[in-house]
């Protein structure tokens, strides 16, 4: 009895990190778009938060899960991004000049978007006038 439980257990979990690692194995590049976001400001000293959809596409390359390394090309040029693996799922992490953290999460496919992979990107800002986060979703499309 203790056989089946734990082989009905540890076939899916085997499955999974199996597609896992085929997903997001070796160095990969990825084209994210967004559709959607919120950004909070704190310009008359309380939080005031709204949609806005002005993120611009961003590329990801030479994404390289076993080194940790990666590349983030934006409106602003490239910048060497750290890469976390996650379960499922793998974080893209940027420190930039002045301190500020950025992060991008990349999700495997879903089984509607089979070719797609769900983005979420997340910016934490100080600004001169405060406290500047914002956060969008997205989807992006595998270019290798």
């Amino acid at each position: 009895m203790k056989l089946i439980k734990i082989r009905n257990i540890l076939i899916p979990v085997s499955l999974g990190l199996i597609i896992s690692t085929n997903v997001f194995g070796q160095s990969q590049s990825f084209r994210c778009n967004f559709s959607d976001g919120i950004s909070t400001n704190w310009d008359s000293g309380k939080p005031s938060t709204k949609r806005v959809s002005d993120m611009s596409e961003m590329i990801f390359d030479q994404v390289d899960l076993k080194k940790g390394t990666g590349r983030m090309i934006g409106n602003s040029g490239s910048e060497t991004v750290q890469v976390l693996r996650g379960d499922g799922s793998f974080h893209i992490v940027e420190r930039t000049p002045s301190g500020n953290m950025n992060t991008t999460t990349i999700f495997n496919p879903t089984q509607k978007y089979s070719d797609l992979y769900p983005v979420v990107h997340s910016r934490n800002m100080n600004l001169m006038s405060g406290p500047f986060p914002s956060q969008y979703v997205g989807l992006c499309k595998k270019l290798n």
